[in-house]
């Protein structure tokens, strides 16, 4: 866990210490900052307490301001500055530390706890090492020392002995800030609940907001869920169970490797037929394209979604996704986030790919070896290059498609894009990265790549669209 900027104070009372330079370990941290730490208790202060006890002011020094602020209509934090007592910083600085001995919080530990029906996985791996605490559909991570520091949350009534449970269990401190972050980033994850009311009743609890991609991400990828296919999995759970086990895999590999070899030896007569009915009539062209891809797409998700299953994670909505203004069709696997094992995960991000592929082997075959009517035929035929060209986009990382779920739970990077994306918005703001070396490199490249990609992706087809609109107008 990493330091927190505090502050020196010293008081009679037990006072905020001074944290070390270095995360606190055990045999490094100060026996007098250890015994402080856990008997802090945070209370509010007024601002020229705080100033004297980070010695920032004199006693004295405060209390001739406190005396000038009687007879006129300044705050006490501008008569210090104005006297050139204090910086305005150092004020900035008191008015932070104010603010957290403030905190409502204090006044209602021993009120949290867990959500009903809270779930914790944890996970080990090469270069990942956490706790995913799910509630429904709600899958959140945490570090090993975030998760000791939240059951201290849920099993303590104060402050010492929250920090005196984290420090026996890690070896570390805990801060105040510390302690207000990962509090109101589980309530507002809706992880938490109260087993009373707030301490005051001038402190609402704020409700926890549904979770909604937020500004222009939001409108790259919008999601109408349509379907809860837990009964159609319940149904097809032992054939997907079959699927996955090592003898379903050699089958269908197999299926694959029959129906390439097969439509390799008819590959011009399947391309004419293709291309020569892509602009050919409604039936004949567009209108069996759009029923090939309906059932690919279909096929696709459910293959997520059964493999999802057969690993015992739960799969609730499926429905249509328009994503870089393209429509398509979706499936809510996130709870497949609480498999500890990696290949299980990266199973079911690969489970649509895996699932077209063998429905493309069997439109190829009964293409090549039925004698069926032709528009059934074209169908067959645009399955099979439909999964072709799909299957080569679903691999590429760069968009939100499975590859890139394969390529975050290889790196064992969990929300690679986003965290990318907001490390490369810090740098252009001049903020420093945070993170370990290997992440910083990950996210530095990701950002970069992914960030000029969907830019250009999306870029070319809002000019696609605006020549098809200025075209069908006559004004093109």
């Amino acid at each position: 866990m990493q330091d927190w900027s505090s502050f020196n104070m010293e008081n009679s009372s037990p006072s905020i210490p001074e944290p070390p330079s270095a995360n606190a370990e055990r045999f490094d941290a100060p026996p007098e900052l250890v015994t402080e730490m856990l008997r802090f208790e945070p209370k509010p202060r007024r601002l020229g307490e705080i100033l004297v006890d980070l010695a920032m002011a004199s006693a004295e020094a405060v209390e001739r301001a406190l005396e000038e602020q009687r007879t006129e209509a300044r705050l006490l934090g501008e008569i210090l500055v104005l006297h050139g007592i204090c910086k305005p910083e150092q004020i900035s600085k008191a008015l932070e530390v104010q603010a957290v001995l403030s905190s409502p919080l204090w006044q209602n530990l021993g009120a949290f706890r867990w959500k009903e029906g809270v779930a914790f996985t944890h996970v080990q791996e090469t270069h990942r090492h956490a706790v995913v605490v799910s509630v429904g559909d709600r899958h959140v991570q945490l570090s090993p020392e975030e998760h000791i520091l939240a059951e201290g949350l849920v099993s303590e009534s104060t402050f010492g002995d929250i920090a005196r449970r984290f420090w026996e269990r890690t070896g570390q401190l805990v801060w105040p800030e510390q302690l207000i972050a990962l509090t109101t980033r589980l309530w507002m994850l809706g992880l938490l609940s109260m087993d009373r009311g707030p301490a005051h009743a001038d402190d609402p609890v704020p409700k926890p907001p549904s979770p909604r991609p937020n500004g222009w991400a939001h409108w790259l990828q919008v999601r109408v869920p349509l379907h809860d296919p837990s009964r159609l999995l319940d149904l097809s759970e032992p054939a997907g169970r079959f699927f996955f086990s090592r003898s379903g895999f050699a089958c269908i590999a197999s299926l694959i490797v029959l129906a390439l070899a097969i439509l390799s030896m008819h590959a011009g007569t399947l391309g004419t037929l293709i291309l020569g009915n892509l602009g050919h009539r409604w039936v004949g062209g567009i209108g069996s394209f759009l029923l090939a891809y309906l059932l690919c797409s279909t096929v696709h998700e459910y293959g997520h979604a059964m493999a999802c299953r057969a690993f015992g994670g739960k799969v609730q909505r499926m429905g249509v996704m328009l994503y870089l203004f393209f429509p398509m069709a979706y499936c809510d696997v996130s709870d497949a986030h609480r498999f500890p094992e990696k290949w299980k995960r990266l199973v079911v991000s690969a489970a649509g790919i895996y699932f077209q592929l063998m429905l493309a082997a069997l439109a190829g075959l009964a293409w090549a070896w039925l004698s069926l009517p032709e528009a059934a035929e074209l169908v067959l035929a645009q399955m099979v290059a439909i999964t072709a060209i799909s299957t080569l986009a679903n691999l590429n990382p760069l968009l939100k498609f499975d590859g890139y779920y394969m390529l975050a739970d290889w790196l064992e990077i969990p929300n690679l894009r986003p965290r990318a994306f907001a490390m490369i918005d810090g740098l252009a703001k001049g903020l420093p990265a945070s993170g370990d070396l290997r992440e910083r490199r990950a996210f530095l490249w990701y950002g970069l790549l992914g960030g000029a990609y969907t830019v250009a992706i999306a870029g070319y087809l809002t000019w696609r669209l605006a020549h098809l609109l200025l075209r069908s107008a006559g004004l093109s």
